[in-house]
């Protein structure tokens, strides 16, 4: 028998913030970043590169041969909120122009548009999921050469930035659990059919993304594996093994699959449906 418990109702999800700048053809004005707004910014950020050297990996690849991403910093501060700065060059020792392919359906954009753009512009009509291809600011006639402001053209020796920030993403998809993503362990809190829970940890390994998390809990096995660590003994796990775990938290709501003694578990919010590297969350599923 396989049934599906709702423990909880989603959190409102949040709104899809409007694109404002890959879907307008032009430049970008300076402006502060909502990062420091006090309405979007999470408790802390951290700060990492990835993709450093233009590799093939994340969101950002070059969207024609004399383009080179030097480098990504990121700053994420939430599962759906994020900045990045791309560094762009050229080999080339002519002025060329460059192009670099933004994949909105790849972490951390996870099929959502960029709420703010400088130092490129793209084309409208895209759609949150597509490769969208943006390229340099035109600063004028006569202008000199901006990083930001004015880096259509570049040529060997000159970089390009790119500063993007979404503060609306989509929702990390769960991965496997692993060294580099995230691992759990479960616990026996309580040794009465009455009283008994289930306490998972789950621990972020993911540099600097967040990463969508499950957790598959077969309750024969882990009374088991606490009798063997002689947490409990036979004869209570022989009382517990006919319980049902029916009440489910995780700092918040989740969704939770039962098939006979497996309890498949995964958060249901924008606040605890994924994890990032040095972050820990709890997951407590209790007899009625």
């Amino acid at each position: 028998m396989t049934r599906r418990i709702r423990a909880g109702a989603w959190a409102g999800a949040a709104l899809l913030a409007i694109l404002v700048s890959l879907l307008l053809a032009r430049t970008v004005a300076p402006t502060e970043a909502a990062w420091v707004d006090a309405a979007v910014v999470s408790s802390s950020a951290s700060a990492g590169t990835w993709n450093s050297g233009g590799g093939g990996d994340g969101p950002f690849t070059p969207g024609n041969a004399d383009t080179v991403i030097t480098d990504v910093g990121w700053t994420v501060s939430s599962a759906t909120q994020f900045c990045a700065d791309v560094e762009i060059a050229t080999d080339s020792t002519d002025e060329v122009a460059w192009a670099m392919d933004v994949d909105t359906a790849a972490a951390p954009f996870n099929s959502s548009f960029p709420d703010e753009l400088q130092g490129a512009v793209g084309p409208g009509g895209a759609s949150p999921g597509d490769v969208v291809t943006v390229t340099g600011t035109d600063g004028g006639e006569g202008a000199p050469f901006d990083e930001m402001w004015n880096n259509a053209l570049i040529s060997a020796g000159q970089t390009a930035t790119v500063h993007v920030c979404d503060y609306a993403a989509g929702l990390p998809s769960v991965v496997d659990p692993g060294d580099d993503t995230y691992t759990y362990t479960t616990a026996l809190a309580g040794s009465s059919p009455y009283n008994v829970c289930a306490v998972t940890t789950v621990e972020g390994h993911s540099d600097p993304f967040y990463v969508g998390w499950e957790v598959v809990l077969d309750w024969s096995d882990t009374l088991d594996a606490q009798v063997a660590a002689g947490q409990i003994t036979q004869a209570q796990a022989d009382d517990l093994a006919s319980v049902d775990l029916t009440r489910w938290d995780a700092s918040g709501a989740v969704d939770v699959t039962q098939e006979g003694d497996v309890y498949t578990v995964h958060g249901a919010t924008a606040e605890n449906a994924a994890v990032v590297d040095g972050q820990s969350l709890t997951v407590k599923g209790c007899a009625s």
